[in-house]
């Protein structure tokens, strides 16, 4: 039987790339998409961003 792992890098950007994710804001946005993706069985690898953009695997 074959293994297949496929990895996906999502990005998401503020509207005009405007810097309003705060560190706070990040937080509560970082643990809200995990625990959706927990109730979706969704493995996340990682999460981190910047002002304006969030990175998902």
């Amino acid at each position: 039987m074959s293994y297949v792992k496929v990895w996906i890098h999502a990005v998401w950007g503020t509207k005009n790339h405007e810097p309003v994710l705060s560190k706070d804001t990040q937080k509560g946005l970082f643990h809200h998409l995990k625990e959706n993706a927990k109730e979706k069985e969704i493995y996340i690898d990682f999460i981190n961003g910047h002002v304006d953009h969030v990175h998902c695997l």
